[in-house]
């Protein structure tokens, strides 16, 4: 079964928090607050900045939705390097690749080693000239 775990920047110094999501409790819709996975505290999040786990480790580390990914695809012939955000469509997490942006499932990219690299939040640089 699959760890469910959110992230998002609290409101109130920027940092990332790491738990449960958890909906609008004040009455405010666009109001998300995050409850610690390390202890009960639970503090509000800039909605934007939300993003899920996607179940999948790099080099121990946990891949989120708004993660920027470098990728190196080794296949016959030749090599692709390029850079993709990690998003959450029709039920599964990918990445738009390519010249037409196809959205390609994390767990598509064979002989590729990938390596997160930041985040659209933090490095919305990265992806500028990107794949």
């Amino acid at each position: 079964m699959r760890e469910i775990l959110f992230r998002g920047k609290r409101l109130d110094n920027g940092e990332w928090i790491y738990g449960d999501l958890i909906g609008d409790i004040d009455g405010n819709p666009f109001s998300k607050w995050i409850r610690r996975e390390t202890s009960a505290e639970m503090v509000r999040v800039d909605y934007k900045t939300v993003g899920e786990f996607s179940g999948v480790y790099m080099y121990g580390k946990r891949i989120f939705e708004g993660d920027i990914l470098k990728l190196d695809y080794i296949g016959p012939g030749r090599g692709v390097q390029g850079v993709a955000e990690v998003v959450f469509k029709y039920g599964k997490f990918c990445m738009p690749w390519g010249h037409r942006k196809e959205l390609v499932p994390l767990d598509g990219f064979a002989n590729t080693t990938m390596e997160i690299i930041g985040n659209i939040h933090d490095n919305p640089e990265l992806l500028e000239g990107g794949e």
